[in-house]
């Protein structure tokens, strides 16, 4: 993520409008508008990088539970165990094929993410 000082833009600001004689602007006014900028510009920043953390989260999470899903339809001659001391599902059984056809609707549910992740995005626009 680029981080870009809006102190120039400011600056850049207040000297077309001191030399167009619009108004006055003192240094001192000049110093708390960047700082007030800063500040706005650090908590853009801090929230893209929140956003950032929270979509790479979701695609890990979504492309686990894909991922697991696909694994039970791919793998017709495995038993399915479904932990917790329930009885191991029989490859081939009548209940087997129940299960993974009860696991296509889920995994077309899931399908595919409605966006993408640019890892090479360093600006925080996607």
């Amino acid at each position: 993520m680029k981080n870009k000082s809006v102190t120039p833009l400011i600056e850049l600001w207040i000297k077309q409008l001191n030399e167009s004689g619009w108004c006055d602007i003192t240094d001192h006014d000049v110093e708390n508008l960047i700082r007030e900028f800063s500040s706005l510009d650090s908590n853009h920043q801090n929230l893209i990088k929140e956003q950032a953390a929270f979509v790479q989260g979701l695609t890990a999470w979504h492309k686990q539970k894909v991922a697991s899903l696909q694994l039970v339809i791919d793998k017709r001659d495995a038993s399915i165990s479904l932990g917790k001391g329930i009885p191991d599902i029989e490859a081939g059984s009548e209940k087997a094929k129940g299960v993974r056809i009860g696991i296509i609707l889920p995994l077309t549910l899931l399908g595919k993410l409605p966006f993408s992740v640019d890892e090479d995005d360093d600006d925080g626009d996607q």
